[in-house]
C-alpha cells in the first residue's frame, strides 16, 4: 500500500484489532492471587517441616490452616468471577486450578500424616 492514502477501512484491516467489552474479573484476578499465595504458603510449609524434622508443627498446622482458609476463598471467588458474564475467564480458571491444587495437597498431606 505505498503511496495509497489509508482510509479509517484500510488502517483497520490491516492492524487486525479486535474490539471487545470483556474485561478480566476482578474477581478471578483475587482468586488467582489467593493461589499464588496458598501454593506459595504451602511450599514454605512443606520445606520447613523438612528442614525442622518434624519438631515445631503448630505454627505449620496453623499457617497450614490459614493456607486452607484462603485457598477456599479463592476457590469462591474463582467460581463467582465463572459466573460472570462478558468477562475473560483466564484468571478464573488459573485461580480455580491453583486453589483445587492447593486444597488437594492439604487433604493429601493430612490424609497421609506427612504434615
Amino acid at each position: 500500500m505505498k503511496g495509497a492514502a489509508l482510509t479509517p477501512n484500510n488502517a483497520m484491516k490491516s492492524k487486525n484489532y479486535i474490539y471487545t467489552n470483556k474485561k478480566h474479573a476482578d474477581k478471578g484476578v483475587m482468586a488467582s492471587i489467593l493461589g499464588l499465595i496458598s501454593l506459595v504458603c504451602l511450599g514454605l510449609i512443606t520445606y520447613y517441616a523438612f528442614v525442622q524434622r518434624g519438631t515445631g508443627m503448630e505454627r505449620l498446622a496453623s499457617a497450614m490452616l490459614i493456607s486452607c482458609i484462603f485457598s477456599l476463598a479463592g476457590l469462591a471467588l474463582g467460581i463467582m468471577a465463572l459466573l460472570e458474564k462478558d468477562t475473560f475467564r483466564v484468571f478464573s480458571i488459573l485461580g480455580l486450578v491453583m486453589n483445587g491444587a492447593v486444597l488437594g495437597l492439604i487433604g493429601w498431606a493430612l490424609y497421609y500424616g506427612n504434615i
